[in-house]
Parts: structure tokens; C-alpha cells; sequence
């Protein structure tokens, strides 16, 4: 019987479901569509999924759409409530909204659909029988097989494309695609753990390397990739290069390459200059392993405790890391983002890197960028070239024969910076997830899929790495330790690193002076690496002593420090020492890490210009000028007559005058310095300050906060005024005392002895001796 007829409302982009209710936006709609509707306000209509609204009214074959309860219209759209699943016999009509004819379906019975649902749960279970080998624990091999189930009916749209035949139907289809990809996806997993044993154990008997070989050509025959390379008969030395191409697995695009080079060789003498290239790629494509590996999922406690076991402190960093990985686990968007360990050297960056590898139980490849100039070093040369070889990519994946590794791409800013040829616009490509999967080396001449490799980058100067690269970077900075977690690193780590280098059975036992006076006399780094050095100087001596029939076990004394490196390089003395008039101790940060940075200023007769020298950035030399507005604009508060500055030059220097600075977080020094010239009263040299300025006298934030602290400390300054904001940057464990400042007129207070004021009423303001003017 006839089912009456109702209005249609073409879906473009969603769909609508029995017992379902869903508010349609009416900007995915036909404006007239909408209209009419809202004009006709209609009870019930036909939801109907369509490729094209010019497809509406073309539909005279059965069809499947929904019938909906009109719950409302308003402004943000129309609300409907599914009814049930009807058959479109015919739409028809000259202009929206069209009417379509429909009728209930008998194959909505709830026999076919307890039939269909039987069918799939029928092939979940054979998935689940064929996989129990494969399940490590309880449900363990069940999740992937629901997830694989999702994807059959949500990805690519197929949800909406099955909507268009009954619930039955679609569920066995749901249920034969289950089976089927399960089957190839087992296949696959015994395909790449057949490879796997290939690669790994070349020298097995000839008789179970046959059996292994054919066990390739079989799973590769049944997912329908195996061809064989060549109908003529091969022998010698390309025999057995095509036999390992053949159970290489190589996909369609290499096939074609393999076959075309060992079609060259075969006619082309072993003597000719092109032969041992064709060779060398061939051999490349052999090697690569071309099918995904089966992962492992991410173990957060083994991460943690390799972590915590190998590097001590660094407690923001290895929470990061591990915020990380979780992200990943849970196969969120981070994917995609590629991390970054920032720092300067020796603090640990390629370690935490191989701790991930670790945890994560992947393969570990470290690729060098420091001073790759050419962007064929990451794609490789193509093979017309002499001497052509594969990028260093390419190469590493080789190397571990994993095609999913933890790859370190080491010193990525310290690559070339040529702006025709750079090595950062080829990492692009590697580095962004919408790129790799079909990653092109020149050399391999075929797509190759790097979305598996997990990637890594450290930097010392993350401002160097260029800004579209570093856009894809997710930043983990590694700034330093304090002089208490060296003195850990060192009892804890090195000295039994050592004693292992050096041949000892246990390591040397330092009295408790000698680390502390070490760390402070000879080494200003922001990580560990000198002192490392210092400690195994010392294991060189005991050894030589103990080959020579002396006692070499006692504990290692100041004395005995301090004699075999000499007198200490560095003293903790700028507290008692006095600064220059002029001059102010700042904090600046660098590739190196943090460090001291004294700021000159010279007051002279003149015209109230000022002079800017020691390579200042524009920045730098902008908070000069900054500096200097505010000094006048306090002239009156600070004791100090316009003429100062009317009729007096001002020349700021800051030493190491070869080596580029920039940034405003020299601000405060600037100030100081500037007034400690004009008033002719030194700053205290106990004293290091780090903190922007602004023309309102306020004291902003600064960054790296961390590593001018630590840089600070090592220099021995008593104390380190910084902005108030910058209080949660502060580590704890700090030798050194920490003020806060929020407005310049602070800052008079805490660096003078005696701070400069307004002189006694009747009293007239004379310059300080020495001061010109």
C-alpha cells in the first residue's frame, strides 16, 4: 500500500537515523529549499542523503531515507526527529521542496535484521578464533578488531553510503569487510615478522631459508602483491639480488623500478661505470622494510622509571615528555607534532631521546644535521649523479631496518641556512604529517611512507631553527641543572660510568668538598659534560698510580683535585669585588645556556646623545633608548638636575663586543647602568638583574628564566632581581637569593649602597666628582 507522500530535505553532508534526533544546519541546505519548508511548515518529511541537490528530483529507482517528525524550526536550524526507514519510489516536482513517494520496506523485518547482526557478530568471533594466537592478554587482540569495525562503517563516508540499502544488508557487508581485513591485516603481521627474520638472521640453514622464502611468496600471493620480477632466467649474483627483492614485499611503484634496473643489468657488462649504481639501488630497495611493523603500546611506567633511572632533576621536561607519549598512546591529535629537546650541550638531550626509544620498545637511529648545507642531504642525490647516495633519512631507516623507529635529528639548528638550497625546506616534507606519508628521495626514486617514524629534533638555539620548521615543533626546553642536582648527576651516574671507562671495579669515592669546589672553580656549563671531563682526569691518574704499585682506592681528595687540574679556573669572588660607576651585571641566554652579561655606561660632555657599540641587536639597541627616557623622566625623583643629560653624552658598551646580542630583558641593567653614570655611584656588584622596561616604568616578564638564574649562581652573585611575573619560573635548590620588582623605581633601592634621592630642600644638587657636565 502506498505510503502517503512527503517532502523531501536532501542531506549533502549528514544523515539521520530511527530514534535519532539532530538539529540540521540550514547553511548546509538549499536557501530555497529552506524557505519553502519554513512557508510550509510540514508535520513530517523524507530525509534524504543526496551527492548533489541537482540530483533531487532525477531519483525514479528504489532508494533508502528516513522518515522525520518535524520538531521545530528556528533561525539555527531545523530540528527533526527520526521515524523510521522507508523506500523513495519516485521524487518528483518543478521546485523545492520536492515530494517523494515512499513505502515501508519489508526488509526492515526483524528477522534480516537479527540475520545481518548474527552475520557480523559471527565474523567478529572467526576474527577473534583466527587472532587468539596473537592476544598477549585478556581482550588484549579484541580492541583492534572493534576499532577495525568502526572504520569499516565510519570511515570515507561508508556509513553514509550503506545507508542506502537495509539495516541487513549492511550489517553482513559490515560483517564480510570485518573478515576480510582482519585476514589481510593478520597476513601482513606474518608477512613483516617473516622479513623480519630474514633480515635479522642471514646465515640461518639454506633448507629453512628456502621454507622462509616460501612462506613470503605465499602471504604475499594471497594479499594479491606478489609479481615476480622477472620472466627470464636470472643467475649468478642478480639471482640472488632478485630473490630478495621478491620477498621484500615492494609495492607496485618499486616493483616497476626493480624490474626496469634488473632488465639494465641483465644486458649490461659487470665493467660498465653505470652497473655498480644500478646495483647499489637495487640493494637499497631490498633493505628498506616496506610493510608497517606491529606496535607495542606505550608503557608509561617502564617510560618513567628509564627516565627517572638515567637523569636526575629535569622534573618539567620528563613530565612533558611523558604528557606526551600519553597523548600519542591515546592516539590524539599530538601525532602530529614532532618533539623538540631545546637546550644548551651536555644537559642530556640525546639520552632523554633514547630513553623514549625505550619505553616506547622501538629501534633508535641518530641523524646528524650539524652543517648539512644541501637539501640533497636529507633527499639524496639522484642516481645520474656521480658518487649519488640515498638521503640521510633514507639511510637511517635502512640502518635499523625498522619502519618505525625513534629517529633523533640532531642539531636541527645549526643545518644551512642557504635560502636556494636548504635543508630546512626537505625537513618540512619529513617532518609534516600531511607530507610524509609519500616522502620522495631523489635517490630511491619511489614514495616512501615516514608516518610511522616517531621524531625527535634537539637544537642548543631554538631561535635559529627557521620559524616555518619551528612552527611544527613542540618544544620541550632543557635549560640547565643546579649546582645540588650536578652534584647528584655526578654521585648517582658519573663516577660509576667512569669507574666502568676506566677499568675500575667500583667507582672512586670523592670527599664532600671536592664536587661542590669543582663544579664552582672550574667549569661554568650549564649541563654536565666538563665536569664528566674533570672526573675522568682524575680516573686516568689513580690508574696510572695503580699500575705503577701505588695505593689508588682511598678517597679523592681537594688536594689531590686541585694538583692534577691545576689552580681553579673560576672564583666565586664578583660578590666581593666592586663594579666600575657605570657598570651593571645583566643575565642574557644563548645557544651555550645562560651567562653573565656586564653593561657599560660612560657619561661626557655633549649634546644628550646616545651611542650604542658591542654588536647590539635593534631590540637591545631600542631598550637603550627606552632605558634612557625613563632615566630622564625620574631625573627629578633620583636627585638629578635636566642639565645632566641636556649637556652630556651617553655611550653604552657591552664587552665581547664580537658576539651578536639581542632582546629586551636588559632592560633593568640599561637603567641602572645609565644612572649609576649619571649620578657617579656604583652598582653593587653582588647584585644581576634581568627584566624589561617599558617608557610607563613598568618591568615586564622575560624568558629563560632557569638558565640566567642557574648562570647567576655560577658566577656567585649574591642576589638576582627579576620582574614579579617571572616568580613561577624560579627553580627551587637555588644558592642565590631572588627579589621581585614591578615598577623602576624599585630598582634604585636594591642596587646602590646608597640610593640616589632628592637632595634637603635648600641644598643645591652638585654633580659627583668625576662626573662631566
Amino acid at each position: 500500500m502506498d505510503e502517503p507522500t512527503l517532502p523531501v530535505l536532501g542531506l549533502l553532508a549528514d544523515v539521520i537515523l530511527p530514534d535519532e534526533e539532530r538539529t540540521v544546519d540550514p547553511r548546509s541546505l538549499d536557501a530555497s529549499t529552506v524557505d519553502a519548508l519554513r512557508a510550509a511548515v510540514p508535520e513530517r518529511l523524507l530525509a534524504l542523503p543526496v551527492d548533489s541537490p541537482v540530483q533531487l528530483p532525477s531519483y525514479v529507482t528504489a532508494r533508502w531515507g528516513t522518515e522525520c517528525e518535524v520538531a521545530g524550526m528556528s533561525p539555527e536550524g531545523i530540528r527533526l526527529r527520526g521515524l523510521r526507514r522507508v523506500r523513495v519510489r519516485q521524487v518528483y516536482g518543478t521546485q523545492p521542496p520536492f515530494h517523494a513517494a515512499v513505502e515501508a520496506g519489508d526488509e526492515e523485518s526483524a528477522v534480516e535484521v537479527l540475520e545481518g547482526a548474527h552475520a557480523l557478530m559471527a565474523a567478529l568471533e572467526v576474527a577473534v578464533r583466527e587472532r587468539a594466537d596473537a592476544v598477549a592478554k585478556p581482550f588484549g587482540g579484541l580492541l583492534p578488531l572493534l576499532r577495525r569495525m568502526a572504520r569499516v562503517l565510519l570511515d570515507d563516508g561508508r556509513l553514509r553510503a550503506q545507508l542506502g540499502a537495509p539495516l541487513g544488508e549492511t550489517l553482513r557487508a559490515a560483517g564480510q569487510a570485518l573478515v576480510s581485513g582482519v585476514k589481510v591485516e593478520d597476513a601482513r603481521c606474518r608477512l613483516a615478522a617473516v622479513m623480519e627474520k630474514l633480515r635479522d638472521a642471514p646465515d640461518v640453514p639454506p633448507a629453512v631459508q628456502r621454507e622462509l622464502v616460501g612462506t613470503v611468496v605465499e602471504i604475499q600471493k594471497k594479499l594479491g602483491i606478489y609479481e615476480p620480477l622477472s620472466d627470464a632466467e636470472t643467475t649468478g649474483d642478480l639471482a640472488s639480488l632478485q630473490r630478495r627483492l621478491e620477498r621484500a614485499g615492494l609495492p607496485a611503484a618499486a616493483r616497476r623500478v626493480a624490474k626496469r634496473s634488473l632488465r639494465l643489468l641483465r644486458d649490461m657488462p659487470t665493467n660498465h661505470h653505470d652497473y655498480s649504481s644500478h646495483v647499489n639501488h637495487l640493494e637499497l630497495l631490498a633493505e628498506l622494510p616496506w610493510h608497517s611493523e606491529p606496535l607495542g603500546e606505550v608503557d608509561m611506567a617502564r617510560t618513567r622509571e628509564r627516565l627517572n633511572a638515567h637523569h636526575f632533576g629535569l622534573h618539567k621536561p620528563k613530565e612533558r615528555i611523558l604528557e606526551y607519549l600519553a597523548v600519542r598512546a591515546l592516539g590524539g591529535k599530538a601525532r602530529g607534532v614532532v618533539l623538540c629537546l631545546a637546550g644548551p650541550p651536555g644537559v642530556g638531550k640525546t639520552s632523554l631521546a633514547r630513553r623514549i626509544a625505550e619505553g616506547l620498545d622501538r629501534k633508535f637511529v641518530r641523524i646528524s644535521l650539524g652543517g648539512a648545507h644541501d637539501e640533497c642531504e636529507i633527499r639524496g642525490h639522484r642516481q645520474s649523479f656521480l658518487a649519488a647516495a640515498p638521503g640521510r633519512i633514507i639511510r637511517g631507516i635502512a640502518q635499523v631496518r625498522s619502519r618505525a623507529p625513534v629517529m633523533l635529528l640532531d642539531e636541527i639548528d645549526k643545518i644551512g641556512k642557504d635560502k636556494w638550497r636548504s635543508p630546512a625546506a626537505a625537513l618540512l616534507e619529513v617532518l609534516d604529517p600531511e607530507q610524509n606519508r609519500e616522502f620522495e628521495d631523489n635517490y630511491l626514486a619511489v614514495p616512501y611512507d615516514l608516518s610511522e617514524v616517531f621524531f625527535i629534533c634537539t637544537a642548543n638555539d631554538i631561535e635559529e631553527v627557521m620559524p616555518t620548521l619551528r612552527d611544527r615543533l613542540e618544544v620541550v626546553d632543557l635549560e640547565g641543572y643546579t649546582v645540588a642536582e650536578k652534584i647528584e648527576i655526578a654521585q648517582r651516574h658519573l663516577l660509576a660510568e667512569l669507574a666502568e671507562e676506566h677499568g675500575f671495579a667500583a667507582p672512586l669515592a670523592p670527599t664532600p668538598d671536592v664536587l661542590p669546589l669543582a663544579i664552582e672553580g672550574y667549569t661554568r656549563e650549564a649541563g654536565v659534560r666538563e665536569l664528566g671531563r674533570l672526573l675522568a682526569g682524575v680516573y686516568r691518574v689513580r690508574a696510572v698510580e695503580r699500575l705503577s704499585g701505588r695505593t689508588a682506592d682511598g678517597p679523592v681528595e681537594w688536594a689531590e683535585f686541585e694538583r692534577i687540574h691545576g689552580p681553579r679556573r673560576h672564583h666565586r669572588q664578583v660578590a666581593a669585588a666592586t663594579l666600575p660607576v657605570g657598570v651593571a651585571t645583566g643575565l642574557s641566554i644563548g645557544a651555550a645556556g645562560g651567562a653573565v652579561l656586564f653593561v657599560e655606561a660612560v657619561r661626557m660632555s655633549g649634546t644628550g646623545q646616545l651611542r650604542l657599540t658591542g654588536r647590539l641587536g635593534e631590540v637591545m639597541r631600542e631598550a637603550a633608548q627606552a632605558a634612557l627616557v625613563r632615566l630622564r623622566a625620574d631625573a627629578a625623583s633620583l636627585g638629578l638636575q635636566d642639565r645632566v643629560f641636556r649637556r652630556s653624552d651617553f655611550h653604552v658598551h657591552v664587552p665581547e663586543g664580537a658576539t651578536p646580542k639581542d632582546g629586551p630583558s636588559a632592560g633593568t641593567a640599561l637603567y641602572l647602568a645609565l644612572l649609576s653614570a649619571a649620578c657617579g655611584a656604583p652598582v653593587r656588584a653582588d647584585r644581576a638583574f634581568s627584566g624589561e622596561i617599558t617608557l610607563r616604568g613598568a618591568v615586564l616578564p622575560v624568558g629563560g628564566v632557569r638558565a640566567k638564574v642557574l648562570a647567576a649562581e655560577r658566577a656567585g652573585v649574591r642576589l638576582v632581581i627579576l620582574p614579579a611575573d617571572n616568580r613561577a619560573d624560579v627553580p627551587p635548590d637555588l644558592q642565590v637569593e631572588v627579589q621581585y620588582v614591578e615598577r623602576v623605581e624599585e630598582l634604585p633601592g636594591l642596587a646602590f649602597e646608597r640610593p640616589p634621592g632628592p637632595a634637603p630642600r635648600g641644598v643645591p644638587v652638585v654633580p659627583a666628582a668625576g662626573a662631566a657636565g
